[in-house]
């Protein structure tokens, strides 16, 4: 191979620098994400300690409740990690030949984001959900911004132009699909 033909397959050392960024900024989130599924499994167990000692009925379902919180969110980080790793950090034929899921790996920003709010929207669900069912939160007016908030929030993603092109590209079950 020529110099010419050579020097175009180079990487620009800035570009080397911010994919090492989004790197390490994945491996934390996935790190965090960790973090607190381990810490919803330990609620689990906590839970379940307390219901076999008796404990008072609120004290279980709230640790329960606690545990989904966090397993869900925990969740999250490792999805948004893995998109930001798999879709900015390695070239798109590795990520083919590992056979990532499609969910796992966004090509552009707007892939990134649609997927983001649609975590969001799940976790925002399950959050209330958890909040009204453990007691947490009294059922009175300012109950009612929450669930306003997730609609308007998937109702924006809804209204976004690249939101049904993403869905769509996707394709079946979230896998990738070979176009040779």
């Amino acid at each position: 191979m020529s110099d010419k033909e050579g020097e175009h397959l180079r990487v620009h050392p800035l570009a080397r620098f911010f994919r090492l960024l989004f790197a390490v900024s994945a491996f934390g989130m996935a790190t965090g994400g960790m973090i607190l599924v381990g810490a919803g499994i330990f609620e689990i167990a906590e839970g379940l300690l307390g219901m076999v000692r008796h404990a008072a009925d609120g004290a279980v379902s709230s640790r329960i409740m606690k545990s989904t919180d966090e397993l869900l969110f925990g969740t999250v980080l490792v999805i948004f990690a893995a998109n930001i790793f798999f879709g900015f950090c390695i070239d798109e034929s590795k990520a083919l030949a590992w056979r990532i899921p499609a969910f796992m790996s966004a090509h552009t920003m707007s892939e990134l984001k649609a997927t983001f709010c649609h975590v969001i929207v799940v976790y925002l669900i399950v959050d209330f959900a958890t909040d009204v069912a453990a007691g947490g939160a009294k059922l009175d007016a300012r109950l009612l911004y929450f669930p306003a908030t997730i609609v308007l929030i998937a109702l924006a993603l809804r209204l976004m132009p690249h939101a049904a092109a993403h869905e769509g590209a996707k394709g079946g079950h979230g896998e990738r699909h070979d176009s040779r």
